[in-house]
């Protein structure tokens, strides 16, 4: 057999077990037989998450996913038109005494955004985060990076995710950020502008 042909082949034996994994999940409650000891059924509802969870990664991974992901988004290297995002952030908190920015990761729960290029940016970011940890986007009840303005030269970066079993996951970052001026700014010199820059993301 050709080398892409049992590769193609293994592939889909993992999203079989992967499919197989979830539907257990989701199910098992129902499949026990009634007469089952409480004791017992709760035993063996816990066996099969772990086996679930040993195919396709832990919750507690979702840890990891904020930090990764926050930094990238803090990061110089998520621009828009050339400049930092950042700083676009705060020019549009102080400039209309908004509260915050939200970008809502789960787009069948999220609500679009005046900056829709990151937005659309970090969703996929956010699944590829998820896919490459052999999580499940269905154990995502929401996931939202949210932008405070506490001054005029910082900017309160929270990451936030919430998983179906009621966990909560985040990183926090406080990032000294000016309103973005671009008579003060240097334009990144590259002809591919915006988030798509980040360096391994």
């Amino acid at each position: 057999m050709p080398r892409t042909s049992g590769l193609l082949e293994g592939n889909r034996v993992k999203v079989s077990i992967v499919e197989l994994s979830c539907h257990l999940e989701r199910h098992l409650v129902r499949t026990i037989p009634a007469y089952e000891s409480a004791g017992a059924r709760t035993g063996r509802v816990y066996a099969i998450s772990q086996l679930t969870e040993l195919i396709m990664g832990r919750r507690k991974e979702l840890k990891g996913i904020c930090n990764d992901l926050l930094d990238s988004f803090v990061s110089r290297y998520n621009d828009i038109d050339g400049f930092w995002a950042l700083g676009k952030f705060q020019a549009f908190l102080q400039t209309t005494h908004e509260e915050q920015l939200q970008f809502h990761l789960t787009r069948e729960k999220g609500k679009e955004s005046v900056f829709q290029q990151t937005l659309d940016y970090y969703r996929l970011s956010f699944q590829r985060h998820l896919k490459v940890r052999n999580l499940s986007d269905a154990w995502i009840d929401r996931a939202v990076i949210t932008v405070a303005s506490p001054s005029s030269s910082q900017l309160d970066c929270i990451l936030k995710i919430k998983a179906d079993n009621g966990r909560v996951f985040e990183a926090k970052r406080l990032v000294a950020v000016r309103p973005h001026k671009p008579g003060r700014e240097l334009q990144r010199r590259i002809n591919d502008h915006g988030p798509s820059n980040q360096k391994g993301v």
